[in-house]
């Protein structure tokens, strides 16, 4: 099955200009995505399509006629690296850019790596949203046909400068020199470099003097830089990329790779551009955040420690009879009504509350603040107004009705899917015949809160007795091309009204009964078992264990420790305990004792939470801390944060002058890890990498990124 255009595309065929045909293959197996986004490429205009179902055809005419894309489905993805390999041959045939789209099913860390090395320029993880795909094409295929990249060079030896000059001016950059760094920040404004080309050694401004310069300015906050020299030592290259460097590039550098790096880095800025002014999460036309990004910051909240996250809630809001609205109008019609009621939502809520598109025919809205009842009352208010309005699409007028599900902070569900999926559930209830539309989930009755809490406590002693409580595994993986297994060992206890508490609710009913010790050691103790039984497989790993503080308080808790270890016969090395910053803070004295004893046994002492300041600084001169896991808004906030990145690059340099290593928790998406693995951070854990399980399974050889 194919449709085609003219051939006329030979090998050799001149760079496509904007607004030509872009020739666009597309291996399909017909899936319901694969058509509407087909569908959405033909209506949008100014590609030629060419649909295929067979790997053999592809390989044909991809060796006749060069597109200017590829894209395969999720089931060809099997055969992903020979595809890849003929598009690189391609690649080295013709004048114009060639990139390869990969669906899949699954979106870990070891099936990206595996799409990457096949060649892949953008990977979809399904389910995807039709808009998002097309989005993503267009920024694949505008890349080489918008405005020429600009580039200034920063470098006090002309020869060189000239050099680099040559080269991007060939590629078709529109560069501009300087050879005197301080008259740099009088080219910035002139010119509005794209990317700054920085050499490290100048006389009387060295590179990374006036990088930390440039960074305190706004409007090149986010420009990137890029150091180019001769230096060795990789130290200085840390030191560059600390000062607000995004990349350091060692001469003698070979031309096509000087072009791959500074055209990478500029396309990136630009899709972050279109996506927002300086890559704002939000879309300055219809008001709706990005989903990752509205996603991310409830995980934020639901990881903070004070009162008010308890106030606020999410909201699911659905299009009543969506199915039949989309069958009467069509799916081009019904997508551009759902684009209405989303611009429509956004400008009827909070300034603080964040709305984004998430389904076929649904919105999420998260309102960080008031109470249940002011929940369902913004909700109700939303319901009546979108009912009362008219959305005109093709000059034809519709009334869409909105049903709405709420699940606020205060159900204490704990992690993300569990709170989305309370909302759904209620908004699904409250549509039932008789329902009001608008619906709050409930997972415990609200007038008994302190039987709540009774209830749970009670459910922590009967899993003690009954050892009932689970441990679920997270990969936790070194971004430096180190393939040490290790996982983070967390806490959970399966409820007796179906839900799954997490440690964050266990620990403090936990604590407030004196139940903390047994807990502690029974995390210890199965974690230990766990490691006995890798040993019997010969196969090493190490875990992060949390503890409370109470533990160290206990001068038998070392004494059982060893003993444990010295039974199992384990090395301590293969263990990794972890505290909270504020409660090493609290109890500096017996934590500091504790870690004396422990180190003697090997095992490496963690602290959680950590962010920058004198105390926490302090802290590391004062413990044997190897692990420094770094606070969640580090990895959320600290991507739009320029005081946020500047902490953290604080925190790395002392953990370096220390000895102690940094792993960035709940990295929840491609952006945040590009973010910190330019940061500089070892170690990366969370959803993005692997979801939490009960088993140790994860391929640390596929995903070392080296």
């Amino acid at each position: 099955m194919a449709r085609s255009g003219p051939a006329d595309d030979i090998v050799a065929a001149p760079r496509a200009r904007a607004g030509e045909q872009r020739k666009v293959y597309h291996l399909s197996d017909g899936n319901p995505l694969a058509c509407e986004l087909d569908q959405k490429l033909d209506t949008l205009g100014g590609y030629e399509l060419t649909i295929l179902d067979n790997i053999e055809h592809l390989r044909e005419i991809l060796s006749a006629f060069p597109p200017h894309l590829v894209i395969v489905d999720a089931p060809y993805e099997t055969s992903l690296e020979s595809i890849g390999a003929l598009i690189k041959t391609m690649r080295a045939r013709t004048r114009h850019r060639l990139a390869l789209l990969s669906f899949s099913t699954s979106g870990e860390l070891p099936v990206r790596l595996r799409a990457m090395r096949a060649g892949a320029d953008a990977f979809v993880a399904l389910p995807a949203q039709v808009d998002d795909v097309a989005t993503r094409i267009s920024e694949l295929l505008d890349a080489d046909t918008a405005d020429p990249f600009r580039v200034l060079i920063v470098e006090d030896d002309r020869s060189q400068a000239i050099f680099a000059e040559s080269i991007l001016r060939k590629a078709g950059m529109t560069t501009r020199m300087c050879t005197d760094p301080l008259a740099a920040l009088d080219q910035l404004d002139e010119f509005q470099p794209e990317l700054i080309l920085m050499d490290l050694y100048m006389p009387a401004c060295d590179g990374m003097e006036l990088t930390a310069i440039i960074r305190e300015r706004e409007a090149f906050v986010s420009t990137p830089i890029v150091f180019l020299s001769g230096e060795q030592n990789e130290e200085k290259h840390f030191q560059a990329l600390d000062s607000g460097g995004d990349d350091f590039l060692s001469k003698p550098i070979r031309p096509k790779h000087l072009i791959a790096a500074v055209t990478n880095r500029v396309r990136r800025a630009r899709q972050l551009e279109r996506r927002g002014t300086g890559g704002s999460p939000r879309d300055p036309v219809s008001g709706l955040y990005l989903r990752a990004h509205v996603l991310d910051q409830i995980n934020a909240l639901l990881t903070r420690d004070d009162a008010t996250a308890t106030l606020g809630g999410l909201m699911y809001l659905e299009i009543d009879s969506a199915a039949s609205t989309r069958e009467r109008v069509g799916m081009l019609a019904f997508d551009a009504l759902l684009g209405q009621v989303g611009a429509f939502i956004a400008s009827h809520v909070g300034a603080n509350d964040l709305a984004t598109r998430y389904g076929d025919s649904s919105f999420l809205l998260l309102c960080p603040q008031g109470d249940e009842t002011a929940l369902e009352r913004l909700a109700t208010s939303l319901r009546d107004r979108t009912g009362r309005e008219k959305f005109d699409q093709d000059g034809r007028s519709f009334s869409l009705g909105l049903s709405i599900g709420i699940c606020s902070f205060g159900a204490r569900l704990g992690e993300v899917g569990a709170m989305l999926n309370g909302a759904e559930r209620a908004m699904s209830d409250a549509r039932r015949p008789g329902g009001t539309h608008v619906g709050t989930y409930h997972s415990e009755p609200t007038t008994a809160p302190a039987g709540t809490f009774q209830a749970l406590g009670e459910q922590i002693r009967a899993a003690l007795k009954a050892d009932n409580f689970q441990l679920l595994f997270q990969p936790i993986v070194a971004l430096q091309g180190e393939e040490t297994e290790q996982f983070q060992a967390l806490l959970r206890l399966a409820g007796s009204d179906g839900k799954l508490y997490t440690a964050a609710e266990i620990v403090p009913i936990a604590q407030r009964d004196g139940l903390i010790g047994e807990i502690d050691r029974w995390v210890l103790s199965r974690c230990l078992l766990v490691l006995a039984e890798r040993a019997r497989q010969q196969r090493s790993v190490r875990l992060f264990v949390s503890q409370s503080i109470e533990t160290v308080t206990d001068a038998q808790h070392a004494v059982w420790l060893r003993q444990m270890l010295e039974t199992r016969r384990l090395d301590g090395n293969q263990l990794a305990i972890e505290f909270r910053l504020a409660d090493a803070q609290s109890h500096l004295h017996d934590l500091a004792a504790f870690a004396e004893e422990v180190r003697k046994l090997e095992i490496h002492i963690a602290l959680s939470g950590f962010e920058a300041g004198a105390m926490a600084f302090q802290l590391l001169e004062q413990l044997p801390v190897t692990f420094i896991k770094i606070s969640p808004r580090y990895v959320d906030e600290g991507l739009r944060t320029p005081a946020l990145r500047e902490e953290l690059r604080q925190i790395i340099s002392h953990a370096r002058a220390h000895g102690a290593q940094v792993i960035a928790p709940r990295v929840e998406n491609a952006q945040s890890a590009a973010h910190l693995w330019t940061a500089g951070v070892d170690y990366m854990q969370g959803d993005f990498v692997q979801k939490a399980g009960q088993d140790l399974s994860f391929d640390f050889h596929a995903a070392s990124i080296p």
